[in-house]
Order: structure tokens, then C-alpha cells, then sequence
């Protein structure tokens, strides 16, 4: 019972140990918000901390979070918003000349294992949810039944997730107490598989996976049944990695807590003096714990 499952975690929470734990959490939070401008930051200081995870050597780089608008901060942009550049042609038309801000990124993403997220939705959509980097490989039967269908997908600026090596969905799925004890590793939207930004994280993390795609093995490739149909996920293979789940797809959590160590603030990356061992060889995610983000 979900009772037990929490008490448990509770009573003996998972070790943890950040020099043998490989991941890290870049931060957003309210100090480097304070330091380096409110939300959402120019496009422009993204690329700018993209880029120092990169030459720091971080294996991968995922972003918890949706670039869905073009940047407002973007010199063709300003030029239209303010009155009087707008007025005057011969300052507009230099603004509109410079380098888009969306494009500076991308061209950073593009030079980074970067790994990018969309959201399924059931609202209508203009935009087609992206395509995976590759159908899964099944070991038994179509599991797709099990999996609640999705309409569609809010997408990043097409630009960016052209340029990324890996889109993974960022939703998560909470229970009925509105508790997370679980990881979904797939979902279904319209009749294809996406993978989670987890699990397309992980794949990506591994260099010898980057071309090659996940294996789904369901009840009736492991030998068992459900109720004749053998559609219930049982072990989703990402390279090295074997992941047991439930019958929906899910890693069950076992939590270590929250751990400071895990976190590093985004200012701190974007500082003259970042150590860069402190992501060298990581897996890093970009997210925020700042109030309201």
C-alpha cells in the first residue's frame, strides 16, 4: 500500500553518498535570480551557462523546463516593443541585423549533449508533438495499450529541439494524495512511444546508446501473463541500465532525501572562478527550486 511504501522510505531512506552518485542539480534558485536577473533569463546568459557545463565536461545536460516563446530579450524583439526604436528605421533595422538570441542558443545546444523537454497535453495544439529518437525495440507484446492516451505535445521553439541530441517529456505523475513514488520511463501520445526526460537523460549519458534506442520488455516476453494479454511493462533496458517497473511503466522511487550536496546554484556556473570538477563527468539537470518558478 501506498502507507507502507512511505512509511518504509521513511524508516530507511536510500544511502547517499555525492562522490559516488554522478548527478547533479544546476539550480535557478531565488539567490542566483537575485544576482543574475528575474525569470525567464535572456536566452543569450542560457547559452552562456550551457556552454560552461559543456567545457566543464559534463556527460549530459538536461533541462527540467519548457523554452515554448521566442525570447523577448532578442534585439528584432526590442526593436518592435519600444516606441522609439520602433520609429526610427535606421535603428531598427541595425537592431534586426543582430544575432536572434534563439539562434545563439541553439547554436550552443547544438555543440552540447543536451537533452531538451516537452510537456503531452489533451488541449488543442498547433504544434506536432517531436518525434522520438528511435521506437523502442519490444521484447513481447505492444505495451502501448496500458498507457493513457495523450492528443499531442507543448513543444520548445522548434530551433532548439532540432538542435538537441535528445527530448524527453518533463511531466510527472503524481497520486491521488498527490505524492510522486514513481518515475514514468514512457508515454504514449497518439499511437507513438516518448520517452520521459529520465530516461532519455540516461540513454543519452551512455555514448555508445546515442544511436541506438531503448528495449521495452512486457509480461509475455518475460514469460508471464496478464489476464492473456502480456502488455504490462515488466523491464525497460537503457544500455547498461536495467530498470524494473510496474505495470505502466513507472521506476518506483526509493528517496534518498533531499541532499544539499546534489545542488549547485546557477550563478555559481556562470562565477569566474567555477571549479569545473564539480560537473566534470556529471550527469547535470537544469531546474529551479526559486519560489514561483
Amino acid at each position: 500500500t501506498s502507507f507502507s511504501f512511505d512509511a518504509l522510505q521513511r524508516i530507511k531512506p536510500r544511502p547517499y553518498n555525492a562522490e559516488e552518485m554522478p548527478v547533479r542539480v544546476v539550480d535557478i534558485d531565488d539567490p542566483s535570480l537575485e544576482k543574475l536577473g528575474q525569470w525567464p533569463w535572456p536566452r543569450t546568459l542560457m547559452a552562456d551557462l550551457i556552454e560552461r557545463l559543456t567545457k566543464a565536461g559534463a556527460v549530459v545536460i538536461a533541462f527540467d523546463g519548457m523554452l515554448a516563446e521566442p525570447d523577448r530579450t532578442s534585439p528584432s524583439a526590442v526593436a518592435e516593443q519600444i516606441p522609439s526604436v520602433a520609429a526610427d528605421p535606421v535603428l531598427k533595422e541595425r537592431l534586426s541585423g543582430l544575432p536572434d538570441n534563439d539562434k545563439i542558443l541553439a547554436d550552443t545546444i547544438k555543440r552540447s549533449p543536451m537533452v531538451l523537454g516537452f510537456t503531452p497535453t489533451n488541449k488543442e495544439t498547433s504544434r506536432l508533438p517531436p518525434r522520438p529518437s528511435g521506437t523502442p525495440a519490444l521484447s513481447g507484446n505492444d505495451p502501448r495499450p496500458v498507457l493513457e492516451p495523450w492528443n499531442g505535445a507543448i513543444t520548445n521553439l522548434e530551433v532548439l529541439d532540432k538542435a538537441a541530441i535528445g527530448l524527453g517529456s518533463i511531466t510527472t505523475e503524481f497520486g491521488r494524495d498527490n505524492t510522486i513514488r514513481g518515475v514514468p520511463l514512457f508515454f504514449r501520445i497518439k499511437d507513438m512511444l516518448y520517452p520521459s526526460l529520465a530516461a532519455e537523460t540516461l540513454r543519452i549519458a551512455q555514448p555508445e546508446m546515442r544511436n541506438r534506442s531503448y528495449i521495452i520488455k512486457t509480461a509475455s516476453g518475460s514469460g508471464e501473463r496478464d489476464f492473456g494479454a502480456g502488455v504490462d511493462f515488466v523491464v525497460v533496458r537503457i544500455g547498461q541500465i536495467e530498470a524494473l517497473t510496474d505495470r505502466v511503466g513507472n521506476l518506483l522511487l526509493y528517496d534518498s532525501g533531499p541532499k544539499p550536496e546534489r545542488f549547485i546554484p546557477a550563478a555559481d556556473v556562470l562565477s569566474p572562478d567555477f571549479d569545473p570538477q564539480r560537473v566534470a563527468d556529471m550527469v547535470v539537470f537544469i531546474g529551479s527550486t526559486a519560489a514561483g518558478l
